[in-house]
């Protein structure tokens, strides 16, 4: 009985063992079938290329999604930089102060490009400029004296001197010796129907301009400016005396202003008009259409 109990007993356990031996070879067999199957599945290239394809997809479409997020708040940035600047604008347009500012500001840019690229002149005659011609400063004219027998020396250009000037170091004594005298110029004209008769014996007027164009020059014997050009003004030709003392010659505006107060009270240097010599001996060679003691013309001409 006993050694029937004891087989018995080892054929269970035996059994108990091959069932286990053959649940766990279940298993791995079970596991490998499924991993033979999810290869074979997606080594089916119908099957893994959409789902390959779908995750990038979904890929790039969640990348755009956040692009366009990153995009929108720099735009958004951007709009407020923008109406921050339009609201500046709008607060400045509406203070006069900020204006005038503003005006000034572009008058002064436009006057310094104007004076780095015109030219001076000295409007002789006159106490303004033209029109579109800035005021530097204006005066009255001034030379040597006239005279050649005791008073031979000093410049031979007329000056255009300020009504307000400025000294430095100067000699208390007023010594006469050493010096080179200025005198007053004074218009010469007489009445001979070219300028008014007023206008003889007073102080000549002039002024110094700057016009916006660059080159400059005064044309004789003529009272229109070449093709080009723009005519500052026009006048006449007027120098010393023919036995005085020489001096340049300068175009003088032919409708003259006066210094008032000053006529026939200095005896100085004079301008007088300039007339042409056709005689044989040392005259014009162009007569005609140069006349003998014709008054000469002139023009200031700018480009």
């Amino acid at each position: 009985m006993e050694s029937y109990l004891d087989s018995r007993i080892e054929s269970d356990k035996h059994g108990i063992v091959n069932m286990d031996i053959k649940d766990s070879d279940a298993s791995s067999s079970t596991s490998s079938k499924f991993m033979t199957s999810l290869c074979n599945f997606l080594g089916n290239k119908y099957i893994a290329l959409p789902i390959i394809l779908s995750i990038l997809a979904f890929t790039m479409a969640l990348g755009t999604v956040f692009g366009v997020a990153l995009r929108w708040n720099q735009m958004n940035s951007e709009l407020q930089r923008l109406q921050s600047t339009i609201d500046s604008l709008k607060s400045q347009q509406s203070s006069p102060l900020s204006l005038a500012s503003t005006s000034k500001f572009v008058e002064n840019k436009r006057a310094q490009a104007s004076i780095s690229t015109g030219s001076t002149y000295i409007h002789w005659g006159k106490k303004t400029c033209g029109a579109d011609s800035q005021l530097i400063y204006s005066g009255f004219g001034a030379g040597s004296a006239a005279g050649t027998a005791t008073r031979g020396g000093g410049g031979t250009d007329y000056l255009c001197l300020p009504t307000n000037p400025e000294f430095n170091r100067y000699d208390k004594s007023k010594d006469n010796a050493a010096h080179s005298w200025l005198y007053s110029t004074e218009y010469l004209s007489f009445d001979l129907g070219i300028f008014p008769d007023h206008v003889h014996g007073h102080n000549v007027a002039c002024s110094v301009c700057h016009s916006p164009r660059s080159a400059k020059t005064m044309i004789p014997a003529r009272r229109s400016c070449p093709i080009g050009w723009t005519r500052e003004y026009e006048g006449y030709l007027m120098s010393s005396y023919v036995s005085d003392m020489k001096m340049t010659y300068q175009c003088v505006d032919a409708n003259p202003d006066v210094i008032s107060g000053t006529q026939n009270v200095t005896g100085g240097s004079g301008l007088y008009f300039v007339s042409g010599y056709c005689g044989s001996w040392g005259g014009l060679s162009h007569c005609p259409p140069y006349v003998t003691a014709r008054e000469m013309t002139c023009a200031i001409c700018t480009k």
